[in-house]
């Protein structure tokens, strides 16, 4: 196929996952708001610590009952009318805690916007890979993390002008109305522009909607006259084995290939939660002004930020380079170097404050190269690899459970970092996640599959052992 084949027939699927992924960047923007809120919140409301606290970590629970939901909502109405019908509740959220100064309000706000957001983590990766042809699958399933990382992941997590970065630099020169306010722009562009993009056509074929997913399926691949009956024929087998499986949520539990595509995907999930990355974004000022920066902590937390964003974009351009496994091995073994470093740094700065003092850029650098790291694989490729190896019958409630792991998790390393800081030091603690991140490269090499250029039936077949 010439170039501009090529081109025609895979800017509808670009478009369709840039689409949807926008609610990357909608989740992003909830994870970021707590760094720039926190002193807002003290400063213009006067709120405890304690407040200050749950509000923060209001937010994974929030996103832990997305999943829950999303398990009976993926698998029966679609992909597409959930994804759509989140947008109203989530501008709903951010209205609450522009314009309410009560505490209890302001919780139920930070709830409804990490319930909008995290449920985006459930169906914008099971979305994008089922539209996608197998050549460019990871790359446009990088794309979810690539939104987050604009938005404000959580970093700094899970787009250009992007995440972190966009709630960072508001909140540098936002008051918190203001701030509440720019982050319920991103939700509504979200509808406007995945209003007109296709239902999955893998979901329409497990309904029996022949007619539909082969005109969604002429959409995603450049129109009327694209050839799709290869793509069409590969759906339509995947559906079939599906079907055949009769996977039900019991085969989660009886089944051995469900059973080993659910260990691979919590697996992740632990992988991911438990390398630190949560402490990163959500204390990643605190942990500055803890290191004694001269720099204005905001401005290290824009620095990190524009790392994340050119480091999350640069694995779009490596994903297909090399396979998910080689990338995840090389990203959780970096990341567990700079956490160690971290913890070196801060055991220098109790035990050597001279020494310490010698070496007070190695914070903002370890931070920046772990943001680096994570962002080539730990972040991106847990979605993408939990969008791939699930077979058709049980990817909705899979997909919920492995997202609803990732919020609890979320929610457990975000409430504790402070604890262990006060029980262990944060010099332990930092090395605490640095062992977890080389334990987690050795099970990735010995326990996860290789999905690059494969497609989904190939993926399931060989989880099988057909």
């Amino acid at each position: 196929m010439d170039k501009p084949s090529l081109i025609r027939r895979r800017l509808p699927q670009l478009f369709a996952a840039l689409s949807a992924t926008l609610g990357g960047f909608c989740l992003g923007t909830v994870l970021g708001w707590s760094s720039p809120a926190g002193p807002l919140l003290e400063k213009e409301l006067e709120l405890s610590e304690e407040i200050i606290s749950w509000l923060g970590g209001i937010m994974p629970l929030g996103a832990l009952a997305a999943m829950v939901m999303g398990s009976f909502t993926l698998d029966r109405v679609g992909r597409r009318l959930p994804l759509l019908c989140l947008a109203p509740p989530f501008v709903l959220g951010w209205m609450l805690l522009s314009f309410c100064k009560d505490a209890w309000v302001l919780l139920v706000g930070r709830f409804i916007t990490g319930f909008c957001g995290g449920a985006f983590c459930t169906a914008c990766p099971v979305y994008t890979g089922e539209i996608s042809e197998k050549e460019i699958r990871g790359a446009l399933g990088v794309c979810f993390q690539f939104m987050v990382t604009s938005d404000g992941w959580r970093a700094t997590c899970c787009g250009p002008p992007a995440g972190i970065l966009y709630v960072y630099v508001v909140g540098k020169w936002s008051n918190l109305m203001w701030l509440s306010l720019l982050c319920a722009i991103p939700p509504i562009l979200f509808f406007v522009l995945f209003f007109f993009v296709p239902e999955s056509p893998i979901f329409l074929l497990s309904q029996d909607k022949t007619e539909n997913a082969t005109a969604a399926l002429r959409w995603l691949r450049g129109g009327a006259n694209a050839d799709i009956n290869a793509d069409l024929a590969e759906m339509t087998e995947t559906v079939a084995h599906a079907r055949a499986r009769k996977g039900k949520l019991k085969d989660m539990f009886v089944s051995h290939a469900a059973g080993r595509c659910l260990g691979i995907g919590l697996g992740l999930q632990f992988s991911q939660q438990l390398s630190g990355i949560n402490i990163i974004i959500f204390y990643s000022v605190s942990i500055f002004v803890s290191a004694g920066s001269r720099m204005d902590p905001s401005d290290c937390a824009i620095i990190v930020g524009v790392v994340q964003v050119l480091a999350t974009f640069l694995s779009t351009v490596l994903v297909e380079c090399a396979g998910r496994r080689i990338w995840m091995m090389l990203s959780m073994s970096g990341m567990g170097i700079c956490l160690l470093l971290m913890g070196v740094y801060f055991n220098l700065k109790n035990s050597d404050p001279e020494t310490a003092d010698h070496i007070g850029w190695l914070p903002l650098l370890s931070m920046c190269l772990y943001l680096l790291f994570f962002s080539l694989g730990a972040g991106p490729l847990p979605w993408v690899v939990i969008g791939e190896i699930f077979p058709g019958e049980i990817k909705g409630i899979a997909a919920s459970i492995c997202g609803g792991t990732n919020w609890t998790l979320a929610f457990i390393v975000s409430k504790t970092f402070v604890n262990l800081v006060g029980a262990i030091g944060t010099d332990a603690t930092f090395w605490l996640y640095s062992g977890i991140c080389f334990l987690a490269t050795v099970w990735i090499f010995f326990r996860v599959i290789e999905t690059r250029n494969k497609t989904l039936d190939e993926i399931t077949k060989e989880i099988i052992g057909e």
